[in-house]
């Protein structure tokens, strides 16, 4: 009974309540330790690559500061709409500070928009109240354009460096396939902003990816030369 209570709080209790109560604690459990796995691997992947390489080259501040307020802003955005899974995957974004510590450790050091980068990322804590009320269609088109000012940030960074040798393949993966789990997630529980937030990184997801392999084929064959 007190397991009922507590869930009946969540919105996965109370959008598939016609379901079996077991059926909605396993679906919970499974969708936020799942993505947790998934991210959590990816990003502690892309930590290592950092830390061995002592380098931050070809990864922008900007982007791994907006995913970590991305986080922030979905962990408690996950209170606010009572999503059990939102709130408990949502921790792993805790993840990105010793990426973020070790991007101004190896950054300040190396050639490159440094400068601007440091400037830029704290602007990026504006996507925590931006998610809380991503239903807005104010707070909606400025969280894309935040992320779409971080996917140029990206973009920009891969062309000027035209290195692979930092990036983590196993990030971007997981990186990819965690946001579409939570595209889905969102059509299931019908969150308009969660299911175009999700379509917005998961298409960052695919630029960053697209960008990896052609650098990666880029760097091979001046290799091969």
């Amino acid at each position: 009974m007190i397991i009922k209570n507590f869930l009946q709080n969540f919105i996965e209790y109370q959008d598939w309540e016609n379901y079996h109560e077991l059926d909605i604690v396993t679906g919970t459990i499974i969708i936020a330790f799942v993505v947790l796995l998934i991210q959590g691997w990816g990003i502690w992947k892309q930590n290592k690559k950092i830390w061995a390489n002592q380098s931050g080259k070809s990864l922008p501040l900007t982007f791994f500061a907006f995913q970590f307020f991305y986080f922030l802003g979905y962990f408690l955005y996950g209170f606010r709409i009572s999503s059990g899974a939102l709130i408990v995957s949502n921790l792993v974004g805790l993840l990105y500070i010793p990426i973020i510590i070790g991007l101004i450790k190896f950054k300040r050091r190396e050639n490159g928009s440094f400068k601007e980068e440091i400037r830029l990322s704290p602007i990026f804590i504006l996507t925590v109240p931006l998610i809380l009320f991503i239903n807005k269609e104010w707070a909606l088109i400025a969280i894309l354009a935040l992320a779409f000012l971080v996917m140029f940030k990206l973009v920009r960074e891969f062309m000027r460096t035209k290195d692979t040798q930092n990036v983590s393949p196993k990030f971007i993966v997981s990186f990819l396939v965690s946001s579409l789990i939570w595209l889905g997630y969102g059509y299931g529980i019908r969150d308009f902003g969660l299911i175009v937030s999700s379509a917005t990184t998961a298409l960052a997801a695919i630029l960053f990816l697209l960008l990896y392999i052609k650098y990666r084929v880029f760097n091979k064959k001046k290799s091969d030369l």
